[in-house]
C-alpha cells in the first residue's frame, strides 16, 4: 500500500487543531495522462511564471503571502489589458507589515481593473483572520493549470536575473481537477462574506492606507539585484503519468497516515529533505512536544532508508544547529544512514535556502509553503501537493544533490606573472583536499584577450566522469558547465581522489609556469601541455576555477 493502512480509527487521526471558519477539504488524489512543467529558483522561475501569466486568456487566481516583483506585476497589468479576470488573495499582516512596494503593486492591479483582496485580523471590531497567517503560494490559470510553489512572488523568490536568488521549488500541473481543487481553495479563502477577507480600499476611515495606497511620494525601485549562482537547472515539462495530491494547512498537512507524514512513513528506500528550517520540538520549552515531521523522518532511517536533511544556514540558524545536532546524534548512536547539515548558501551563490521540499525513493516529491514548524502546518494557511512520478523526482534529486555536495571551490587563482601564453591542449591531475560539487569551469583569460577552455573532460581511473563544451563568444563566455555521465550539470569530486583533465583551451589563458601547484581546494599536476605549434611542455598548468 502506498501509505500505513491500520484497518482502525487511526487512519483518519492527525494533529488539527481545529478553529471556528477555517476550511475542511478533503485529502484527494488525481491520476492523470499529461505534462507538469518543473522549475527552480533562482534558475527559471520567473521566465516560467511570466508565461503562464502570459498565456493566460480567461482568468488568474493568484494566493500569496507576499507580492514585491514589479516585474511580475507587468505580465499581471498585461493579463489585465487583454481582458483576463484577476483577483489576488495576500495576507494582511505579514512579518514586518505590508510594504508600499505590496501597496503599490495592489494599486495598480486594482486600477487596471483586477481585484486584489488581504486577510487581515482585528479582533478590536470583531474579525478573527481564520488562519494565523495566510502564508499559500499558488496561482489558478484559465481553470485548467495550476503554479504551486515555495517561493514569494519577490526579488528574492522569482528573481528576474537567476544568478541572484533564493532556492525554491516550483511546478505548474496541467490539468483541469487539479486547478479546480485549487480554485475552490482559493474562493473558500476570497469569500467577501468571511469579515477578514479586506477588499483594497484607499483611505479607508478606520485602516488609512493600511490596506491602500503608498506614500504619493513612492517610486518603485525597478534595480534588478544579480549575484554569482550559476543557474545550472533549466525548467523541464515532462509528459507521462502522474498522481498529484493536492497538501493543504491546516486541512490536510498533518494527516499521520496520508499527505506528508504518510508519505514518508511510506519510504522504503530513502527521503531526502531540503527545509528553511526544521524546529528540533514542538510545544514550548516547558513542554515540549516532538515534531512529527522530524520523527517520520529519523523513523524511515530507522526502517533501513538512506536519509538527508539539508536545512538553510542564514535564517534560524541557531534552531537549525540544535535540530543537526540532535538528529547526528542519533544517527551516530544507532548506526543509521542518516544525516544532516547546513547548506552552504556561499558556495553556491544563493541568497538563502527557502524551500520546503521532501523527495521520497526517488518518485514522490512534496513541493510546498508548509515550514516545519509547529506554527505553519497547525495554522496557517499553506499549500502544496505531493507528485508521484519518477521523472520528476530526478529532476528534483538532481537539484537537492546539487545542494546537498557543494561546497566551496578549487582554485588556482591567476598568477603574478602568465606569460607565455598560448592555446592548447593540457594534460594532468587534480586531486581535491575536500568534496566539492562542480558545474562550471572558469578560465582565467591574459590582459586584454579572449583567453577560454574550449572543452573540458574528467576522468577517474580510465573511465569519464564529466565533460564541457565551450559555447564561443556569447554571453559568459568565460565559463562552460560541465555534464556528468547522466547528463546532470554537475560532477562531484570527492576528497583525496586523483581526476585526470584534458583542457583545450584557446586565445591566450593565463598560465601557471609550474609541474605542479597548491590551489585553493587541492593540487594540480601537469602531466604534458601540446601547445597550437605542437610543442610540448612540462610545466604549464592552465590557471583555472571550479566551482
Amino acid at each position: 500500500a502506498q501509505y500505513e493502512d491500520t484497518n482502525t480509527s487511526a487512519d483518519w487521526d492527525d494533529y488539527r487543531v481545529y478553529v471556528v471558519g477555517q476550511s475542511h477539504f478533503p485529502y484527494e488524489m488525481f491520476s492523470f495522462d499529461g505534462n507538469v512543467t518543473v522549475f527552480t529558483s533562482p534558475d527559471s522561475s520567473f521566465p516560467e511564471i511570466a508565461k503562464a501569466i502570459d498565456n493566460a486568456q480567461e482568468s488568474i487566481y493568484l494566493n500569496v503571502y507576499l507580492f514585491h516583483n514589479f516585474y511580475l506585476m507587468d505580465h499581471i497589468i498585461d493579463a489585465i489589458e487583454r481582458g483576463v479576470e484577476v483577483r489576488i488573495m495576500l495576507e494582511g499582516d505579514p512579518v514586518n507589515g505590508i510594504t508600499d512596494e505590496e501597496r503599490y503593486i495592489a494599486n495598480q492591479t486594482v486600477t487596471a481593473g483586477g481585484e486584489v483582496r488581504f486577510m487581515i485580523d482585528d479582533e478590536g471590531r470583531g474579525i478573527h483572520d481564520r488562519y494565523a497567517f495566510n502564508h499559500a503560494k499558488y496561482a489558478v490559470i484559465d481553470n485548467e493549470t495550476t503554479i504551486v510553489m515555495s517561493e514569494n512572488w519577490e526579488n528574492t523568490g522569482v528573481p528576474v536575473n537567476n544568478t541572484f536568488g533564493n532556492r525554491g521549488w516550483g511546478v505548474i500541473i496541467n490539468n483541469p481537477d487539479v486547478a479546480d481543487y485549487f480554485s475552490k481553495v482559493f474562493f473558500e479563502d476570497w469569500k467577501p462574506a468571511s469579515k477578514d477577507s479586506f477588499p483594497f480600499t484607499p483611505d479607508d476611515p478606520i485602516y488609512g492606507n493600511k490596506y491602500g495606497c503608498p506614500p504619493p511620494d513612492f517610486m518603485p525601485n525597478r534595480t534588478i539585484p544579480t549575484g554569482n549562482y550559476s543557474h545550472p537547472f533549466e525548467s523541464k515539462t515532462i509528459s507521462g503519468e502522474f498522481n498529484i495530491s493536492p497538501v493543504l494547512a491546516p486541512d490536510t498537512s498533518l494527516m499521520q497516515t496520508k499527505s506528508i507524514i504518510g508519505m514518508i512513513k511510506g519510504a522504503k528506500k530513502s527521503v531526502y529533505v531540503e527545509q528553511l528550517y526544521i524546529y528540533k520540538n514542538w510545544g514550548t520549552y516547558a513542554d515540549p512536544k516532538p515534531n512529527p515531521f522530524l520523527e517520520a523522518v529519523i523513523n524511515a532511517s530507522r526502517r533501513g532508508c538512506e536519509v538527508k536533511i539539508l536545512l538553510d544556514s542564514r535564517y534560524g540558524k541557531e534552531r537549525n544547529e540544535e535540530t543537526i545536532e540532535y538528529v547526528n546524534a542519533i544517527a551516530a548512536y544507532e548506526g543509521l544512514n542518516l544525516q544532516a547539515k547546513l547548506i552552504d548558501n556561499e558556495a553556491i551563490g544563493l541568497n538563502k535556502t527557502h524551500n520546503k521540499g521532501v523527495i521520497v525513493d526517488r518518485s514522490k516529491v512534496l513541493i510546498s509553503s508548509i515550514n516545519w514548524n509547529e506554527y505553519s502546518p497547525r495554522n496557517n494557511r499553506e499549500a502544496g501537493l505531493i507528485i508521484e512520478n519518477e521523472d520528476i523526482a530526478e529532476f528534483y534529486t538532481d537539484v537537492f544533490l546539487y545542494d546537498w555536495y557543494a561546497t566551496a571551490t578549487f582554485d588556482t587563482g591567476a598568477p603574478s606573472n602568465p606569460y607565455p601564453s598560448i592555446a592548447g591542449t593540457h594534460y594532468g591531475t587534480i586531486m581535491p583536499n575536500r568534496t566539492i560539487t562542480v558545474n562550471t569551469l572558469y578560465t582565467y583569460p591574459c590582459a586584454g584577450t579572449g583567453g577560454h577552455t574550449e572543452s573540458i573532460e574528467l576522468e577517474e581511473n580510465g573511465e569519464l566522469i564529466a565533460n564541457g563544451i565551450w559555447n564561443g563568444y556569447q554571453g559568459d563566455w568565460h565559463n562552460i558547465t560541465l555534464h556528468n555521465v547522466t547528463g546532470a550539470p554537475y560532477v562531484r569530486l570527492l576528497k583525496g581522489h586523483k581526476y585526470n583533465y584534458t583542457i583545450v583551451t584557446g586565445s591566450y589563458p593565463q598560465i601557471i609556469h609550474k609541474k605542479e601547484f597548491n590551489a585553493i581546494g587541492g593540487e594540480i599536476i601537469c602531466n604534458e601541455f601540446v601547445d597550437a605549434n605542437g610543442r610540448v611542455y612540462y610545466n604549464w598548468i592552465p590557471a583555472i576555477k571550479l566551482s
